[in-house]
């Protein structure tokens, strides 16, 4: 994450604990989870469409200089350059009378921010480039833009690029301090890593078996049980029939407990057992092998 917008984040940007403690007055944009604009603790965000919310959101998340043409191409209707030009200085100027404070400045050459608002992104990316696994957590309370529609496909396809992006490093970093804790016998602290992962990718089999090996070595087997429970149960509700191939070595290795409800769900339902058929339709070859087009049933 040392491209051209995290080089301008780090020139601009003091981590995110200054950059929470101002004096509340600068607009704050949160985009992690539902997308809200809010200033001196006041919702803004219904002043804004869609557009202007689009316009802030990928200025200030970029945080660099850029040509004009990048926004219109990624924000514009397909209109002649002059007119989309002028969209784009229509759009400032407002933004400017009704977000106060927001310092933009738009050129023939070059549109750059210069401040005036704070977005969450960059508090996340500060946190993870030192490697702070914990304010990671607390700050990543959603994926980034989730649910929101600009109306323009190019900024929907970047929005959801940069979603993928956040999603993968704050992932990286839960995986790493899961690991490390482990690697220290910090098992309770490895739990909660896990967990956290877990809640948020809860079929990801290296997080589930990870889970269930901290809360056994943590001295907490009853949780595991419980833990791999909800596993199975989500497995059957996404109509998958069997854990992973990691899940299943870890229950054997930790010595997981499987309660007679959790074998009814590894167990196919009877009406699909009814249809599978019997050895002798099934076509038996020469010795009672089957075939190998049956073998595989």
């Amino acid at each position: 994450m040392n491209g051209p917008r995290r080089a301008a984040a780090d020139r601009q940007a003091n981590g995110p604990a200054g950059a929470r403690m101002g004096s509340g007055k600068a607009p704050e944009l949160y985009t992690l989870g539902s997308v809200r604009l809010v200033r001196a603790d006041v919702d803004e965000t219904s002043r804004l469409g869609p557009k202007h919310l689009a316009l802030l959101v990928y200025l200030f998340h970029e945080q660099r200089p850029m040509h004009p043409n990048e926004v219109t191409d990624l924000l514009g209707h397909g209109r002649s350059e002059d007119k989309e030009n002028e969209g784009l200085r229509r759009a400032v100027v407002w933004l400017r009378d009704n977000v106060p404070g927001i310092n933009i400045r738009l050129t023939t050459d070059t549109i750059e921010t210069f401040g005036g608002l704070h977005l969450d992104t960059r508090d996340v990316d500060s946190a993870i480039d030192a490697g702070d696994a914990e304010a990671v957590a607390g700050l990543y309370v959603g994926e980034f833009l989730d649910g929101f529609q600009s109306g323009s496909p190019s900024f929907d396809g970047w929005a959801q690029r940069e979603r993928g992006r956040l999603k993968r490093a704050w992932s990286n970093a839960m995986l790493a301090a899961a690991q490390e804790a482990e690697q220290g016998k910090r098992w309770d602290l490895a739990a909660t890593w896990w967990r956290i992962l877990v809640a948020r990718a809860p079929m990801r089999p290296e997080a589930v078996s990870g889970f269930l090996r901290a809360l056994v070595e943590s001295g907490r087997p009853e949780e595991a049980t419980e833990a791999y429970g909800g596993y199975l149960r989500r497995l059957r509700e996404s109509g998958i029939s069997q854990p992973s191939d990691i899940v299943k070595r870890a229950v054997t290795e930790l010595r997981i407990q499987v309660t007679p409800a959790e074998e009814a769900i590894l167990s196919p339902p009877a009406a699909d057992i009814e249809k599978l058929p019997a050895a002798s339709e099934a076509g038996a070859g020469k010795g009672g092998r089957l075939s190998s087009s049956n073998r595989s049933i």
